[in-house]
């Protein structure tokens, strides 16, 4: 017999393709409503648009995070505001997905339910249409969180400290990439 709350998220929760066609859906508005609405950049995406000319290991009030997504974003899509704005744009879904996964090991079933909460909350949203210091912030606190999650799992199949050492890109994440984005205080 199974436990009613663990159907209902399986058999009502959108699923992980529709909670993608959502987050896809809302991608593409952003990427088409940036051009139409004659927005221009403000004050500190300006600010981050220029530290990304030079790129430096950090600038005046923030790490390099932002100003390096930002460079690399100009450089393949241009310097417009869309170019300035759509690589950090990407991680509000990229976030969505790492929510969505946590939750679905908390509870099976409720990933693309909480993928989709996370994308619709103002943060994500609202924010998700300027290129703000949220973006890198949200995404690399879930990839350490991702990480803490995967570890006791790693730990509990019996791989020991020379294996896990060998996969550095789980440690860069945990140890590194934080660094790189402000901290909230």
């Amino acid at each position: 017999m199974s436990t009613p709350h663990r159907d209902w998220a399986a058999a009502r929760g959108p699923g992980w393709a529709g909670a993608a066609a959502v987050m896809l859906g809302l991608l593409a508005w952003h990427v088409w409503f940036i051009p139409h609405s004659g927005m221009t950049l403000f004050y500190d995406e300006a600010q981050y648009w220029d530290w990304s000319r030079e790129p430096a290991w950090g600038y005046y009030s923030k790490p390099p995070m932002v100003a390096w997504l930002i460079g690399a974003s100009t450089a393949v899509f241009g310097d417009g505001v869309l170019g300035v704005r759509l690589l950090i744009m990407l991680l509000y879904p990229l976030t969505a997905l790492l929510v969505g996964r946590l939750a679905a090991d908390l509870r099976p079933g409720s990933g693309p339910l909480a993928a989709l909460v996370f994308i619709s909350l103002p943060i994500s949203g609202l924010l998700g249409l300027f290129a703000t210091t949220d973006a890198p912030l949200l995404l690399t606190r879930e990839q350490a969180e991702f990480v803490l999650d995967v570890v006791p799992h790693l730990m509990r199949d019996h791989i020991g400290p020379g294996e896990f050492a060998a996969r550095p890109e789980l440690l860069l994440v945990e140890t590194d990439a934080p660094f790189l984005t402000p901290h909230p205080h």
